[in-house]
């Protein structure tokens, strides 16, 4: 089998992955080649609450830094983690894994502005995608630069460990792992919804089919009895025939019609040529005849008691 070209690859990533990579090599080329400045991208409070620079929130997670082995690394783990997350803990679920990583953003921006050192968040937010991947794939064993193998499970943490042997500050790392716990933490133990908005899932999934049993439920979850009440003024001709044959001959028919249903308000047919208006609350009282009406006057039977 020929290898898989460049495009094929691509388009082969799922649509959360593809996009990010894609945001985050094209803020790197514009800034590599000074099309923008990272000082009009990155996370700063003060031009957010003053100048009402709203993009700042968004911008500060997709640049990863400018060309170098860094930056390689963060697309390889993006590419690596990332798929493999989107593939399985929400296969089908693109716009569940974007509203994920919306509230892990604004989980590790409160952070920041608390901290008030982290202009960006990219490595955070790829530090968590990481943890979660670890705990969907916590069995797994992954090899470390060949030298040496951990289980998943503890794979964010040797990361952390390599951070700090290397020298650098492990804030990123611990800012992800704190962030991505508390959005595993909500979800499986303690078994919150955290699904997109409706909206969100037919934008990337597509409109979903609406199984049979919640097409006759309200916006509040309730049953939607169709059609909803009627007065007997709107019913057809033919329900006012039947109705006046028992206005007629309440001496014949008894006590009561039952209809079932739409909601009917009884007492205000006007039925030309009809007697005094029965006594509806007694129809289940024992009488010579009981007559009654259902489903919509589809279907019309009486029984006599008294061999009429």
């Amino acid at each position: 089998m020929a290898a898989a070209s460049p495009e094929e690859w691509y388009r082969s990533l799922p649509k959360i992955t593809r996009g990010y990579l894609t945001a985050a090599l094209a803020t790197t080329v514009c800034v590599q080649l000074e099309l923008i400045s990272p000082f009009l991208i990155y996370l700063d409070f003060d031009a957010l609450t003053g100048k009402f620079e709203l993009w700042r929130l968004a911008t500060n997670f997709i640049f990863f830094g400018k060309f170098g082995m860094g930056f390689v690394f963060s697309l390889f783990f993006l590419v690596r983690y990332g798929r493999e997350l989107e593939a399985k803990r929400y296969e089908g679920r693109a716009a569940d894994l974007l509203w994920a990583m919306m509230i892990i953003g604004l989980i590790q921006v409160a952070i920041a502005f608390v901290m008030g050192s982290m202009p960006f968040l990219a490595q955070p937010m790829l530090s968590a995608i990481v943890y979660l991947w670890s705990r969907e794939y916590a069995d797994q064993i992954v090899s470390i630069f060949g030298l040496f193998n951990v289980q998943a499970f503890y794979f964010p943490w040797v990361l952390l460990g390599i951070r700090v042997l290397m020298g650098q500050s492990p804030l990123d790392d611990l800012v992800g792992i704190i962030s991505g716990h508390i959005l595993y933490f909500a979800e499986d133990v303690q078994g919150l919804s955290l699904a997109a908005p409706a909206f969100l899932r037919d934008l990337l999934d597509g409109p979903a089919a609406v199984p049979a049993e919640a097409r006759n439920r309200n916006a509040f979850g309730r049953y939607a009895w169709g059609g909803g009440g009627q007065r007997l003024g709107g019913v057809s001709a033919s329900s006012r025939m039947y109705l006046a044959i028992v206005a007629r001959s309440p001496a014949y028919f008894g006590l009561g019609a039952v209809y079932r249903g739409h909601s009917l308000h009884l007492g205000t047919l006007s039925v030309p040529g009809a007697a005094a208006t029965p006594n509806w609350g007694g129809m289940f009282a024992c009488c010579p005849c009981n007559f009654l009406i259902r489903d919509r006057f589809k279907a019309i039977w009486y029984c006599k008691a008294n061999n009429h």
